[in-house]
């Protein structure tokens, strides 16, 4: 899982050897909230990016740092979000 700004124009290689997908592609990205996030102010939004990777954010800071996700990072994340 790489800690990331949304804005400068990088990118950076995760331990299986491939490449996260270039800051500057958030600037691009369709990101959601889910329907169960309410009308209240604790939310993440989240982007699909090339590769099944996601990047997650803080909605209360739309121009701050994204967690780029690898695909079983992903998954993990979702099976623990799940479990609770």
């Amino acid at each position: 899982m790489n800690r990331t700004p949304a804005s400068p124009a990088s990118s950076t290689e995760s331990p299986d050897g491939s490449r996260d997908a270039p800051c500057r592609d958030l600037g691009a990205a369709r990101w959601t909230t889910s329907s169960h996030s309410g009308s209240g102010d604790q939310c993440v939004e989240v982007a699909a990016l090339p590769g099944a990777r996601h990047a997650v954010r803080d909605s209360k800071d739309p121009r701050g740092p994204a967690l780029l996700l690898a695909p079983a990072e992903w998954r993990a994340m979702l099976d623990r979000v799940a479990s609770l």
